[in-house]
């Protein structure tokens, strides 16, 4: 990638990251999930939307990644497609949990800290790892 561009993307997620509000402030009053698969060069995004009474919204996005896998910025390969995705539902969220990492970002602007900013909906990331720092063991 070239440099120059990868330095507007770091300014851009910390952008993101000022706009994060790191606090307990939401509704679970209609609760979504957003996730991304890839086939081939293609980005495919799910969201779903739980309410008391059950699902009550689906949505799915397919579109052709713009960018590579590039370690750190993986919002801007994936998070087009579930912000739409998001969009596209027929109920807005008042949380959204994302397949991605939030504040546990080198720049604390993973891709759920990109996706909730943007929509401006609470979100927290939820990753299959832990991208950085050192957390205590929990057992």
């Amino acid at each position: 990638m070239l440099p120059a561009l990868e330095k507007r993307f770091f300014r851009v997620q910390k952008k993101i990251a000022a706009r994060v509000v790191p606090e307990d402030s939401f509704s679970t009053r209609a609760v979504a999930g957003v996730d991304q698969a890839f086939l081939g060069d293609f980005v495919i995004s799910g969201a779903l939307v739980l309410e008391e009474k059950g699902l009550s919204s689906k949505s799915g996005y397919f579109m052709k990644a713009k960018l590579p896998y590039i370690p750190g910025l993986l919002s801007f390969r994936e998070g087009p497609a579930a912000i739409n995705a998001v969009r596209a539902l027929g109920v807005r969220p008042s949380l959204l949990f994302v397949d991605g990492c939030g504040i546990n970002h080198p720049r604390r602007a993973g891709l759920a800290s990109y996706v909730g900013v943007t929509l401006d909906i609470p979100t927290i990331g939820i990753s299959k790892r832990v991208l950085c720092g050192e957390f205590p063991d929990p057992n």
